[in-house]
């Protein structure tokens, strides 16, 4: 079971407000102690949903379309040529690799 599946943003990961997360969102939770999270944090890190190197490709895809987009611009071609002739062919070649 997990305790939230809130995304926190990156100025939230000081441990001050971390503390009121928990003490305010996750009141059953605050007397706990630390092996309980540590345990936590292995059964999250086990389930499939949690893969850094998923997470890793996804982030490469989205700087290739930043790419292609910047190089369209560049050309001073309108953006809907990515749709129409780039992303089929980005497509097709996706299926071959």
């Amino acid at each position: 079971m997990r305790l939230c599946g809130e995304v926190l943003a990156l100025s939230s990961m000081v441990p001050t407000k971390l503390t009121r997360h928990l003490r305010t969102k996750h009141p059953s939770y605050q007397d706990k102690d630390i092996e309980f999270f540590e345990t936590k944090k292995r059964q999250l890190e086990s389930q499939k949903l949690y893969n850094p190197n998923k997470l890793a490709s996804f982030a490469d895809a989205i700087k290739a379309s930043y790419m292609l987009s910047y190089h369209v611009a560049k050309q001073m071609k309108p953006h809907t040529i990515c749709e129409t002739l780039l992303m089929p062919c980005m497509k097709a070649s996706s299926v071959l690799l």
